[in-house]
Protein backbone atom coordinates (compact mmCIF):
# COMPACT_ATOMS: atom_id res chain seq x y z
CA UNK A 1 0.00 0.00 0.00
CA UNK A 2 1.62 3.52 -1.15
CA UNK A 3 1.70 6.41 1.35
CA UNK A 4 -0.82 8.67 -0.92
CA UNK A 5 -3.43 5.79 0.20
CA UNK A 6 -2.32 4.59 3.47
CA UNK A 7 -5.34 5.10 6.46
CA UNK A 8 -3.40 7.63 7.65
CA UNK A 9 -4.00 9.75 4.61
CA UNK A 10 -7.61 8.80 4.40
CA UNK A 11 -8.15 9.94 7.54
CA UNK A 12 -6.08 13.27 7.65
CA UNK A 13 -8.38 13.89 4.06
CA UNK A 14 -11.55 13.43 6.12
CA UNK A 15 -10.85 15.57 8.98
CA UNK A 16 -9.72 18.25 6.60
CA UNK A 17 -12.60 18.31 4.26
CA UNK A 18 -14.15 18.71 7.87
CA UNK A 19 -12.11 21.43 9.34
CA UNK A 20 -12.70 23.62 6.04
CA UNK A 21 -16.33 23.17 6.66
CA UNK A 22 -16.32 24.21 10.34
CA UNK A 23 -13.85 27.07 9.69
CA UNK A 24 -16.30 28.49 6.90
CA UNK A 25 -19.39 27.84 8.97
CA UNK A 26 -17.73 29.74 11.94
CA UNK A 27 -17.33 32.49 9.38
CA UNK A 28 -20.94 32.66 8.05
CA UNK A 29 -21.49 32.34 12.12
CA UNK A 30 -19.85 35.83 12.94
CA UNK A 31 -21.25 37.71 9.79
CA UNK A 32 -24.97 36.68 10.91
CA UNK A 33 -24.94 36.81 14.62
CA UNK A 34 -21.68 39.47 15.38
CA UNK A 35 -23.24 41.17 18.66
CA UNK A 36 -22.05 38.62 20.47
CA UNK A 37 -18.71 39.51 19.95
CA UNK A 38 -18.75 43.16 20.12
CA UNK A 39 -15.59 44.61 20.32
CA UNK A 40 -13.81 41.99 19.22
CA UNK A 41 -15.63 41.19 15.29
CA UNK A 42 -12.71 42.72 13.53
CA UNK A 43 -10.22 40.34 15.82
CA UNK A 44 -12.58 37.52 15.29
CA UNK A 45 -13.14 37.79 11.61
CA UNK A 46 -9.27 38.18 11.20
CA UNK A 47 -9.02 35.20 13.41
CA UNK A 48 -11.37 32.81 11.87
CA UNK A 49 -10.43 34.06 8.05
CA UNK A 50 -6.43 33.01 8.95
CA UNK A 51 -7.51 29.26 10.10
CA UNK A 52 -9.87 28.90 7.16
CA UNK A 53 -6.74 29.83 5.29
CA UNK A 54 -5.10 27.31 7.03
CA UNK A 55 -7.65 24.35 7.13
CA UNK A 56 -7.39 25.10 2.62
CA UNK A 57 -3.41 25.03 2.52
CA UNK A 58 -3.62 21.76 4.67
CA UNK A 59 -6.45 19.68 2.53
CA UNK A 60 -4.45 20.79 -0.34
CA UNK A 61 -1.26 19.40 1.14
CA UNK A 62 -2.81 15.75 2.40
CA UNK A 63 -4.66 15.69 -0.81
CA UNK A 64 -1.59 16.52 -3.59
CA UNK A 65 1.46 15.96 -1.75
CA UNK A 66 2.72 12.46 -1.78
CA UNK A 67 5.42 13.22 0.90
CA UNK A 68 5.18 11.26 4.48
CA UNK A 69 3.06 13.23 6.63
CA UNK A 70 5.65 12.76 9.60
CA UNK A 71 5.05 15.19 12.90
CA UNK A 72 1.94 16.85 10.76
CA UNK A 73 -1.09 15.58 11.96
CA UNK A 74 0.27 16.39 15.87
CA UNK A 75 1.38 19.58 14.86
CA UNK A 76 -1.94 20.46 12.85
CA UNK A 77 -3.95 18.79 16.18
CA UNK A 78 -2.43 21.49 18.43
CA UNK A 79 -3.21 24.27 15.98
CA UNK A 80 -6.68 23.08 16.25
CA UNK A 81 -6.44 22.54 20.03
CA UNK A 82 -5.39 26.66 19.97
CA UNK A 83 -8.54 27.32 17.84
CA UNK A 84 -10.48 25.98 20.38
CA UNK A 85 -8.83 27.88 22.85
CA UNK A 86 -9.69 31.11 21.14
CA UNK A 87 -13.65 29.96 20.58
CA UNK A 88 -13.81 29.79 24.61
CA UNK A 89 -12.52 33.06 25.12
CA UNK A 90 -13.82 34.74 22.05
CA UNK A 91 -17.15 32.99 21.58
CA UNK A 92 -17.58 31.88 25.23
CA UNK A 93 -21.19 31.91 25.43
CA UNK A 94 -22.37 30.62 22.02
CA UNK A 95 -22.71 26.65 22.61
CA UNK A 96 -22.58 26.11 18.98
CA UNK A 97 -19.34 27.60 18.10
CA UNK A 98 -17.79 25.42 21.75
CA UNK A 99 -19.81 22.06 20.74
CA UNK A 100 -18.73 21.98 17.06
CA UNK A 101 -15.12 22.65 17.48
CA UNK A 102 -14.82 20.19 20.93
CA UNK A 103 -16.36 17.58 19.13
CA UNK A 104 -14.11 18.34 16.06
CA UNK A 105 -11.21 18.19 18.00
CA UNK A 106 -12.29 14.82 20.08
CA UNK A 107 -13.25 13.32 16.95
CA UNK A 108 -10.11 13.85 14.84
CA UNK A 109 -7.94 12.62 17.97
CA UNK A 110 -9.97 9.05 17.87
CA UNK A 111 -9.62 9.14 13.82
CA UNK A 112 -5.79 9.53 14.16
CA UNK A 113 -4.61 7.86 17.71
CA UNK A 114 -7.86 6.01 18.50
CA UNK A 115 -8.91 5.96 22.34
CA UNK A 116 -5.16 6.93 23.82
CA UNK A 117 -5.39 10.23 21.14
CA UNK A 118 -9.13 10.47 22.75
CA UNK A 119 -8.07 10.53 26.41
CA UNK A 120 -5.50 13.36 26.02
CA UNK A 121 -7.33 15.32 24.25
CA UNK A 122 -9.91 14.90 26.55
CA UNK A 123 -7.60 16.33 29.23
CA UNK A 124 -6.11 19.26 27.18
CA UNK A 125 -9.52 19.99 26.38
CA UNK A 126 -11.35 20.07 29.83
CA UNK A 127 -8.26 21.76 31.12
CA UNK A 128 -8.45 24.72 28.38
CA UNK A 129 -12.35 25.12 28.82
CA UNK A 130 -12.50 25.45 32.50
CA UNK A 131 -9.51 27.46 32.85
CA UNK A 132 -9.98 30.13 30.06
CA UNK A 133 -13.69 29.68 31.02
CA UNK A 134 -12.61 31.29 34.23
CA UNK A 135 -10.65 34.20 32.49
CA UNK A 136 -12.16 34.82 29.50
CA UNK A 137 -13.46 38.09 31.48
CA UNK A 138 -10.44 39.40 31.90
CA UNK A 139 -9.09 38.81 28.59
CA UNK A 140 -11.68 39.80 26.40
CA UNK A 141 -14.27 42.19 27.77
CA UNK A 142 -17.76 40.62 28.26
CA UNK A 143 -19.42 38.33 30.95
CA UNK A 144 -17.80 35.72 32.85
CA UNK A 145 -19.25 32.31 31.77
CA UNK A 146 -21.49 31.34 34.69
CA UNK A 147 -19.85 28.17 37.30
CA UNK A 148 -22.89 25.97 36.60
CA UNK A 149 -22.26 26.52 32.61
CA UNK A 150 -19.02 25.53 33.10
CA UNK A 151 -19.43 22.35 34.94
CA UNK A 152 -22.52 20.97 32.33
CA UNK A 153 -20.32 21.85 29.51
CA UNK A 154 -17.54 20.32 31.19
CA UNK A 155 -19.87 17.50 32.04
CA UNK A 156 -21.10 17.42 27.93
CA UNK A 157 -17.22 17.04 26.95
CA UNK A 158 -16.68 14.30 29.33
CA UNK A 159 -19.28 12.14 27.95
CA UNK A 160 -18.77 12.86 24.77
CA UNK A 161 -14.84 11.57 25.37
CA UNK A 162 -15.86 8.68 26.89
CA UNK A 163 -18.58 7.75 23.96
CA UNK A 164 -15.47 8.37 21.07
CA UNK A 165 -13.07 6.91 23.11
CA UNK A 166 -14.60 3.62 22.99
CA UNK A 167 -15.07 4.03 19.54
CA UNK A 168 -11.55 4.01 19.28
CA UNK A 169 -10.83 1.86 21.38
CA UNK A 170 -13.36 -0.72 19.37
CA UNK A 171 -12.00 0.23 16.59
CA UNK A 172 -8.54 -1.55 18.05
CA UNK A 173 -9.64 -4.10 19.00
CA UNK A 174 -11.36 -5.13 15.25
CA UNK A 175 -8.02 -3.66 14.27
CA UNK A 176 -6.16 -6.34 15.92
CA UNK A 177 -8.38 -9.47 15.12
CA UNK A 178 -8.45 -8.35 11.24
CA UNK A 179 -4.15 -8.74 11.81
CA UNK A 180 -4.42 -12.18 13.37
CA UNK A 181 -6.46 -13.29 10.62
CA UNK A 182 -4.49 -11.79 8.27
CA UNK A 183 -1.42 -13.87 9.82
CA UNK A 184 -3.18 -17.30 9.35
CA UNK A 185 0.10 -19.30 8.46
CA UNK A 186 -0.13 -19.48 4.38
CA UNK A 187 1.95 -22.56 4.29
CA UNK A 188 0.91 -25.54 6.72
CA UNK A 189 3.00 -28.59 7.97
CA UNK A 190 2.26 -31.93 5.78
CA UNK A 191 2.30 -34.09 8.57
CA UNK A 192 -0.89 -34.54 10.43
CA UNK A 193 0.86 -33.86 14.00
CA UNK A 194 2.09 -30.93 12.99
CA UNK A 195 -0.97 -29.62 11.10
CA UNK A 196 -3.28 -30.28 13.73
CA UNK A 197 -1.16 -28.18 16.47
CA UNK A 198 -0.69 -25.60 14.42
CA UNK A 199 -4.25 -24.86 13.53
CA UNK A 200 -5.28 -25.03 17.38
CA UNK A 201 -2.22 -23.36 18.48
CA UNK A 202 -3.21 -20.26 15.76
CA UNK A 203 -7.12 -20.85 16.37
CA UNK A 204 -6.36 -20.43 20.33
CA UNK A 205 -4.72 -16.96 19.81
CA UNK A 206 -7.12 -15.68 17.03
CA UNK A 207 -10.22 -16.20 19.49
CA UNK A 208 -8.08 -15.62 22.86
CA UNK A 209 -9.87 -18.58 23.76
CA UNK A 210 -7.35 -20.64 26.82
CA UNK A 211 -8.76 -23.83 25.39
CA UNK A 212 -9.28 -25.64 21.94
CA UNK A 213 -10.21 -29.13 21.99
CA UNK A 214 -10.93 -30.91 17.95
CA UNK A 215 -12.46 -34.01 17.78
CA UNK A 216 -13.08 -36.52 14.76
CA UNK A 217 -13.32 -39.76 13.01
CA UNK A 218 -11.32 -41.18 9.79
CA UNK A 219 -12.82 -43.43 7.16
CA UNK A 220 -11.80 -47.06 7.85
CA UNK A 221 -10.66 -46.61 11.17
CA UNK A 222 -11.71 -47.57 14.69
CA UNK A 223 -10.55 -44.98 16.31
CA UNK A 224 -12.01 -41.39 17.98
CA UNK A 225 -9.67 -39.07 17.75
CA UNK A 226 -9.02 -36.23 20.34
CA UNK A 227 -6.57 -33.12 20.22
CA UNK A 228 -6.26 -30.36 22.64
CA UNK A 229 -4.89 -26.96 22.80
CA UNK A 230 -4.14 -25.66 26.25
CA UNK A 231 -2.18 -22.56 27.31
CA UNK A 232 0.72 -24.08 24.82
CA UNK A 233 0.37 -27.22 26.06
CA UNK A 234 -1.05 -29.63 23.18
CA UNK A 235 -2.21 -33.19 23.31
CA UNK A 236 -3.66 -35.89 20.95
CA UNK A 237 -4.94 -39.12 21.50
CA UNK A 238 -7.47 -41.45 20.24
CA UNK A 239 -9.88 -43.82 21.50
CA UNK A 240 -12.24 -46.20 20.48
CA UNK A 241 -15.21 -45.65 18.63
CA UNK A 242 -18.23 -45.16 21.06
CA UNK A 243 -16.47 -43.81 23.95
CA UNK A 244 -18.07 -40.76 23.67
CA UNK A 245 -21.13 -41.56 21.88
CA UNK A 246 -23.47 -39.12 20.96
CA UNK A 247 -20.63 -36.55 21.44
CA UNK A 248 -23.62 -33.43 21.55
CA UNK A 249 -27.28 -33.81 22.38
CA UNK A 250 -29.73 -34.92 19.99
CA UNK A 251 -31.22 -31.29 18.94
CA UNK A 252 -27.55 -30.30 18.49
CA UNK A 253 -26.45 -32.84 16.00
CA UNK A 254 -24.95 -31.43 13.12
CA UNK A 255 -25.60 -27.92 14.30
CA UNK A 256 -23.80 -24.93 15.70
CA UNK A 257 -24.60 -23.71 18.64
CA UNK A 258 -23.38 -22.00 21.63
CA UNK A 259 -24.09 -22.51 25.35
CA UNK A 260 -23.20 -19.87 27.77
CA UNK A 261 -22.95 -22.42 30.95
CA UNK A 262 -23.03 -25.76 30.00
CA UNK A 263 -22.71 -26.43 34.67
CA UNK A 264 -25.83 -25.28 34.91
CA UNK A 265 -29.00 -27.52 36.34
CA UNK A 266 -30.36 -27.13 32.81
CA UNK A 267 -28.16 -25.48 30.21
CA UNK A 268 -29.92 -23.30 27.39
CA UNK A 269 -28.27 -23.74 23.80
CA UNK A 270 -28.98 -21.42 20.83
CA UNK A 271 -27.97 -23.68 17.79
CA UNK A 272 -28.48 -22.78 13.82
CA UNK A 273 -31.65 -24.26 12.02
CA UNK A 274 -32.98 -24.15 8.55
CA UNK A 275 -35.84 -21.41 10.17
CA UNK A 276 -33.00 -19.77 11.62
CA UNK A 277 -31.58 -19.90 15.74
CA UNK A 278 -33.51 -22.04 18.16
CA UNK A 279 -33.55 -22.12 21.76
CA UNK A 280 -33.08 -25.50 23.19
CA UNK A 281 -31.95 -26.73 26.89
CA UNK A 282 -30.87 -29.35 27.98
CA UNK A 283 -26.57 -30.37 28.50
CA UNK A 284 -24.98 -30.25 25.06
CA UNK A 285 -21.90 -32.58 24.98
CA UNK A 286 -21.62 -35.72 26.27
CA UNK A 287 -20.90 -36.09 30.06
CA UNK A 288 -17.80 -37.55 30.44
CA UNK A 289 -16.25 -35.45 28.04
CA UNK A 290 -17.58 -32.26 29.73
CA UNK A 291 -15.99 -33.96 32.95
CA UNK A 292 -12.98 -34.57 31.48
CA UNK A 293 -12.03 -30.95 30.49
CA UNK A 294 -14.07 -28.99 32.87
CA UNK A 295 -16.33 -27.69 30.05
CA UNK A 296 -17.74 -24.17 30.94
CA UNK A 297 -19.61 -22.44 28.31
CA UNK A 298 -19.56 -24.13 24.78
CA UNK A 299 -19.26 -22.66 20.97
CA UNK A 300 -19.37 -25.07 18.83
CA UNK A 301 -19.13 -25.20 15.00
CA UNK A 302 -19.42 -28.54 12.63
CA UNK A 303 -16.48 -28.44 9.91
CA UNK A 304 -17.57 -30.35 6.74
CA UNK A 305 -15.24 -29.89 3.21
CA UNK A 306 -14.70 -32.40 0.45
CA UNK A 307 -11.83 -33.77 2.44
CA UNK A 308 -13.45 -33.37 5.84
CA UNK A 309 -16.00 -35.84 6.44
CA UNK A 310 -16.72 -35.26 10.55
CA UNK A 311 -15.03 -32.88 12.37
CA UNK A 312 -16.00 -31.82 16.11
CA UNK A 313 -13.93 -28.77 17.38
CA UNK A 314 -14.42 -27.09 21.01
CA UNK A 315 -12.52 -23.58 21.57
CA UNK A 316 -12.91 -22.64 25.03
CA UNK A 317 -13.94 -19.51 26.59
CA UNK A 318 -13.98 -22.07 28.77
CA UNK A 319 -15.14 -23.94 25.73
CA UNK A 320 -15.82 -23.87 21.92
CA UNK A 321 -16.45 -27.17 19.59
CA UNK A 322 -16.62 -26.39 16.06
Amino acid sequence: MTAHYSPQRRAERLIGTERVGLAAIALVAIWAEPAGLAGSLRIAFGLVGGYLGCALLVLLRVWRSPAPLGRLPFIIHTVDLAAFCLVVVFARGATGPFFASAAFLLASATLRWLWRGTLWTAVAVLAAYDGLGMAAAHIVAGPAIEPATLIVRSLYLALMATLLGGLGAYEERAREEILRLASWPRTLPREALGLVRDLLGHTAELLGSPRVLMSWEEPEEPWFHLASWSRGEFHWNRQPLGTYEPLVAEPLTGADFFCPDARAAAPTCLHTSAAGLRRVQGTPLHPDLQARFAVGSVLSLRLQAEAIVHCEKWIRPPCLRG
